[in-house]
């Protein structure tokens, strides 16, 4: 399990990291002017909100509950999706609904799936032009994303693997206005 915790704050951290040069590549007015210290991992962080806590550091029973309060809505209601996230979102609960009509999944089917989970979220991430908030709340269900795929890797069987990820595309449309 502590594995499963290390590797999700990393995920986290490239993430993050991922979305900020995606930024900048497309929004070369926003490339930094100074070669002082790196700023912030994503370059909303330092307006809305602290980094991710770490898992390792926290208290928590559960793995997602410290990032789960980054979740928000848009005014009370679900945030816009753009075409990359209907997309990406749209691939991901394909894959997740092809592994659910199976009996039960075997390594390699595990291993296509998680593999077919970490290649939308590389996706999402290259793709990502959401605002702040809302870039925040999708981290959530990336990171619950990934560590569902983890979890299924490890164990084909384990409720942390694709009961999570249909548990994870269950709440996903609370928070992102997605067709279908």
């Amino acid at each position: 399990m502590k594995s499963n915790r290390v590797a999700l704050a990393v995920a986290l951290g490239v993430m993050l990291l991922g979305c900020k040069a995606e930024a900048l590549r497309s929004n070369p007015a926003k490339q930094p002017t100074q070669t002082a210290a790196p700023g912030p991992a994503h370059q909303h962080d330092e307006i809305h909100h602290a980094s991710p806590p770490s898992h390792e550091a926290t208290d928590v029973g559960h793995p997602h509950e410290a990032i789960d309060t980054m979740l928000r809505l848009d005014g009370g209601q679900p945030w816009a999706a753009d075409a990359s996230l209907v997309e990406g979102m749209g691939r991901i609960r394909d894959a997740v609904d092809e592994a659910s009509a199976r009996p039960a999944l075997d390594r390699d089917l595990a291993a296509s799936l998680a593999r077919s989970v970490r290649d939308q979220v590389n996706f999402l991430i290259a793709n990502c032009r959401l605002e702040p908030d809302a870039d925040a709340t999708l981290h959530v269900f990336i990171a619950r994303l990934l560590h569902a795929a983890a979890a299924l890797e490890e164990d084909p069987a384990s409720s942390a693997g694709l009961p999570q990820m249909q548990h994870t595309l269950h709440e996903y449309p609370k928070y992102f206005a997605h067709p279908d």
